[in-house]
């Protein structure tokens, strides 16, 4: 019988961005800065410093010293625990793993505001709705709406490549001993060294990484991101 544990993200926009230590800045930031050897994009690591004076966390990401700015307009999270319970039919999920229906080891609820231009489930970065197959066929995600909880099962729009839309419901199994967890908002003076993290970043007319999201408390692939 399958276990209770499941994993669900929600995101929630993080609220007073200027309380907590570190005062951020309007986008575009102060003076010229090095973003080291990233470009921006999708980064996961951890917090090797938080620069309080000149509002610049620093990170090890990939194995490469990056400085991050946090501005603003940054959506700034963290992972917490959550009971699967609070699933509800409407909910925007992203569930991915086996393709047996869908042999999830990762379901993510996504309940709040986005970050701009994004408007999809699967919090920052994540891709649009839509059912798809990778790893040679081993593995599949969905993203849609939860249309009714037993079975579960998600909804989803599956746009093709001249832009037609057609619409599937895709029945999601969820596997023994997945974690349940959901995005919250953060306080700035929870960033602090040692803090494993997922961010979106942009690079700058200034050579700064602009923090777009930065999600606090994520599991670090083997191998990847932290010290």
């Amino acid at each position: 019988m399958m276990g209770k544990a499941r994993f669900v993200m929600v995101l929630f926009a993080a609220g007073a961005l200027l309380a907590g230590t570190l005062a951020v800045a309007q986008p575009g930031g102060g003076g010229r800065g090095r973003g080291g050897g990233m470009r921006g994009g999708m980064m996961m690591g951890t917090v090797t410093e938080v620069d309080v004076a000149n509002s610049i966390i620093k990170a090890d990401a990939f194995g490469q010293q990056v400085n991050l700015y946090p501005v603003q307009a940054t959506v700034l999270t963290k992972r917490i625990p959550l009971d699967i319970k609070d699933l509800k039919v409407g909910d925007n999920v992203d569930a991915s793993g086996l393709p047996v229906k869908i042999l999830a080891g990762q379901l993510t609820a996504d309940r709040g505001p986005q970050p701009p231009n994004q408007g999809q489930p699967g919090g920052p970065g994540g891709p649009g709705p839509g059912f798809r197959q990778f790893g040679g066929g081993t593995n599949a995600s969905v993203r849609g709406t939860v249309s009714a909880l037993e079975p579960l099962t998600i909804k989803a729009t599956i746009r093709s490549q001249d832009g037609t839309e057609s619409t599937t419901e895709v029945d999601v199994q969820l596997a023994d001993g997945a974690a349940v967890t959901q995005l919250v908002a953060a306080e700035w003076n929870e960033v602090t060294a040692g803090a494993t993290f997922r961010a979106t970043a942009q690079m700058n007319e200034n050579q700064q990484l602009v923090l777009q999201t930065l999600v606090l408390g994520e599991q670090l692939p083997p191998m990847g991101g932290g010290r």
